[in-house]
């Protein structure tokens, strides 16, 4: 084995394929890989939710109970 036949994977590719490939390879067929296998930099779930509800809000034509009653059309009950 030489140094051409090892493989060198980038822990911060945008495709998860070599990642996956490289977690599936079982001994004695394979060897073990180790290592970092995937690195990915996004938003949490916790912080993707908080900013769509900042979206929201900053979205909504009515910011306050006030406007949304004096919005338009409604009705009465009786």
């Amino acid at each position: 084995m030489s140094e051409n036949d090892i493989l060198v994977h980038d822990e911060a590719a945008p495709d998860p394929a070599m990642a996956f490939r490289l977690a599936r390879m079982m001994p004695p067929e394979f060897p073990v890989a180790m290592g970092v296998f995937r690195k990915v930099e996004r938003a949490t779930y916790d912080d993707a939710i908080t900013q769509q509800v900042i979206d929201a809000k900053e979205a909504a034509p009515n910011k306050t109970i006030h406007d949304l009653l004096h919005s338009g059309d409604t009705w009465e009950v009786k």
